[in-house]
Formats: C-alpha cells, sequence, structure tokens
C-alpha cells in the first residue's frame, strides 16, 4: 500500500492525506509519517485532515493535533480537523486547495460536465438515495442499478425505467416498506435529484428485483 502512495505523489500537484480523528495517534503514526515522507522528499504541498473532529471533546482534538504537528516536523505541512459529515471546517480545506493546487488547463469545454452517459448518473443518483434513505439494511454490495429505458418524449416528461436488484426478499421488503412507501419516497428523492441533474422533467419508475447471489457471478 505504502508503495502505491509513493508512485501516487510522483505525479500530484499536492498531497492531502485524510486521517480518522477517532484513532489513536500511534495507531496511524507510522501511516503518516511514511505517507507524507514521499511528498515531503520531493517538496509538495502537504497537508493532514483529520476528519471525524465531532466525535471527539475539543480537548481532545487540540491534543492530538499538537502530537502529529511535533512528530511530522517539516517545512510547510499543515494540518486542519473538521467534520465532513456537518462541514464543519470543509471551508479551511477548500482554501487550502486553492492556494496550494496550480490552475491547470481546460481539458473539456465549460458545456461538458462529463464524458460518461446521463444513465449512469441517473443509476448513481439512485444509489445515493438508497444509502441515505436505508442506512445499513440493505447491504451497498447487494445493490445493482441497472437503467432499462430512458427516452426522451417532445411536449411530455422524459421516460426513465431502472431496476434495483438485490439478493434476498427480506432486503426486497426493506427497499419496499409497509404498502410501497419506502420505494415511493424513494422514488420522489431520486425524480427530484434527476430533474434537477437533466435540467428538465422526467416520469421514473423503479422496480425492485431478486436475484440471488448475483453479485458473486457479476463480472468485474
Amino acid at each position: 500500500m505504502m508503495q502505491s502512495v509513493r508512485t501516487a505523489t510522483v505525479n500530484a500537484d499536492a498531497v492531502v492525506l485524510v486521517i480518522d480523528i477517532t484513532q489513536a495517534p500511534q495507531e496511524v503514526a507510522k501511516l503518516l509519517l511514511e505517507g507524507m515522507e514521499s511528498a515531503v522528499v520531493q517538496k509538495k504541498p502537504t497537508l493532514s485532515c483529520w476528519n471525524k473532529k465531532d466525535s471527539l471533546k475539543p480537548g481532545e482534538i487540540a491534543k492530538k493535533l499538537q502530537w502529529y504537528q511535533e512528530a511530522v516536523a517539516a517545512d510547510g505541512h499543515q494540518v486542519v480537523a473538521l467534520s465532513a459529515k456537518r462541514g464543519d471546517g470543509v471551508d479551511g480545506l477548500l482554501a487550502w486547495m486553492l492556494d496550494n493546487i496550480p490552475q491547470g488547463p481546460a481539458y473539456y469545454p465549460k458545456d461538458v460536465v462529463s464524458e460518461l452517459p446521463e444513465r449512469f448518473f441517473v443509476a448513481e443518483i439512485v444509489r445515493e438515495k438508497i444509502l441515505l434513505q436505508y442506512g445499513q439494511e440493505v447491504p451497498y454490495a447487494c445493490q445493482l442499478v441497472t437503467v432499462r429505458a430512458f427516452r426522451e418524449r417532445e411536449g411530455a416528461k422524459d421516460y426513465i425505467s431502472l431496476d434495483i436488484m438485490v439478493e434476498r426478499d427480506s432486503q426486497k421488503a426493506i427497499l419496499l416498506g409497509k404498502e410501497g412507501k419506502a420505494l415511493k419516497a424513494l422514488a420522489t428523492a431520486a425524480r427530484i435529484d434527476i430533474e434537477e441533474f437533466l435540467g428538465r422533467q422526467v416520469f421514473l419508475e423503479i422496480r425492485v428485483k431478486v436475484k440471488e447471489k448475483w453479485s458473486r457471478t457479476r463480472p468485474c
């Protein structure tokens, strides 16, 4: 793993190391020191980003940051504590990135947001809503979102039909909810984001299907 870290820093303009602040410093010391070593040697801007600060008391955070700042005495190396969940401290991370990452050329026209098809983003939006609504009730590895139809219709809403594949009937029951209310809420939340992304109204149809052990036979 450390070899991959060192290789990744070669072509990087800056290095941000994201750490779980709830871990004891001694447990991450070796990773931190080795992970930052190659970047420091190459004189790359480096930042240690300690996430989950909302899980600790202010005094505990200060002690951990003090320990790390003393352990890594590299010139120009900075440390920031934040909570990605709450958005607390994220502005500091963004400001550091703007200050340390050089502006590069535009690889795509301004009106092109991605080279991936709209179907891909529609499926990703639905996956996101599944995670947000159901959490760990339905394992992420047991979800396969497939867009079956995507038709633009003149004078009417675009038609999108997709399947959510799970491996067990119990998982399907969780997705559907009582009288199908959970799936309806999922479809509504997904439709709102899909319409915002596409910039037009859509009719979204979602079906849940069961196929045992599909994730084990799915090609990589």
